[in-house]
């Protein structure tokens, strides 16, 4: 019983374990809006929060697609002029 006791005496927190093996990690993933953008798109349900709320962002995605649509056939067609 000594002997175990002396073991557990040695060993450190958990939480302290943790916070030792993130200060080895080097590298991170910076999250950007344009990254955060490309996320979403790719899996809308990882950030739903509910229907009304993804909803909403369809329709608010959907006349600035339609726009940039445009503005890239208005400028295809002007520089074949």
């Amino acid at each position: 019983m000594k002997i175990l006791l002396e073991e557990e005496a040695e060993k450190i927190p958990i939480e302290e374990e943790i916070e030792n093996q993130r200060a080895k990690v080097t590298t991170t993933t910076p999250i950007t809006p344009e990254f955060g953008r490309e996320l979403f798109l790719s899996d809308a349900s990882l950030f739903m929060d509910d229907a009304e709320t993804y909803e909403k962002h369809n329709r608010e995605e959907e006349p600035n697609v339609i726009e940039q649509k445009v503005e890239l056939h208005f400028r295809e067609n002007a520089s074949t002029c």
